[in-house]
């Protein structure tokens, strides 16, 4: 959970293109991704961009989180 955390501050994580960061992060649009299988070097030139994305990204999902939430409660408390 800790590259959430980053991301939700506008950093640019790298992560293995593994689950589960890669179900949060873009490679090359919210952040970087690479194959521990076929490493290569990642070109970070478009870093402030990613970061922007980032940024923009997290907080959109918690303005859903925040809509979405009673329902999903509400969903969960159904018998």
């Amino acid at each position: 959970m800790s590259f959430l955390e980053a991301m939700a501050m506008g950093k640019a994580v790298i992560a293995c293109d593994n689950p589960t960061m890669n179900e949060y992060i873009e490679h090359g649009k919210t952040g970087y991704l690479f194959d521990l299988a076929k490493p290569r070097q990642i070109d970070l030139s478009n870093l402030d961009t990613i970061q922007k994305n980032t940024y923009t990204y997290m907080q959109e999902g918690f303005k859903r989180w925040e809509k979405e939430k009673q329902g999903i409660i509400t969903f969960i408390k159904r018998p």
